[in-house]
């Protein structure tokens, strides 16, 4: 984009001799900022770790200027360790506006597991219906009608399982 012309636009130029314009002009800005966070199970956070995308690898948070235009970022591998990558946020594929910005958000859980189970009696098969069922790892289940009950712990994570005393004098 032309801006103007230095030293100045009239100038006199003495018979023999000779005089310089320039004519200066400016880049527009044409650069954008590209923003990539994660979460871990919804949770934003703000730890540093190295995601691999379509576009490279980097650190993640981080804020790129980069060229303005329309960008797909499909996540390829890395992130916090011993979580699973599920999704990108908002969309892969974005548009960076002139002087503006757009987040990408990589979002990973924490892998789980079921643990299911039922509590009866082995000489009857009755079940045992509102038996409370504790475990070591702070995860509590009631058992339901049908002695069936369950709870969710992260994958990976041992356990222990036992009627409480209260339900254990009852059997």
């Amino acid at each position: 984009t032309f801006t103007d012309v230095t030293p100045s636009v009239t100038q006199t130029i003495p018979v023999g001799q000779s005089k310089t314009w320039t004519f200066n002009f400016i880049t527009p800005v044409s650069t954008g900022t590209l923003k990539a966070r994660y979460t871990i199970d919804g949770v934003l956070q703000s730890g540093v770790v190295t995601i691999n995308t379509s576009l490279g690898s980097g650190s993640v948070p981080s804020d790129t200027t980069i060229t303005a235009g329309t960008y797909t970022i499909n996540y390829i591998s890395g992130g916090p360790a011993g979580k699973t990558f599920t999704d990108v946020t908002p969309s892969v594929t974005q548009t960076i506006p002139v002087g503006g910005s757009k987040t990408w958000t990589f979002n990973f859980i924490t892998p789980t597991s079921t643990i299911t189970g039922r509590v009866f009696n082995e000489s009857t098969g009755s079940p045992f219906s509102g038996v409370s069922i504790a475990t070591c790892t702070a995860a509590t289940a009631t058992t339901n009608s049908s002695g069936n009950f369950s709870f969710t712990l992260p994958l990976m994570t041992s356990f222990c399982v036992r009627p409480t005393p209260e339900a254990r004098s009852g059997l």
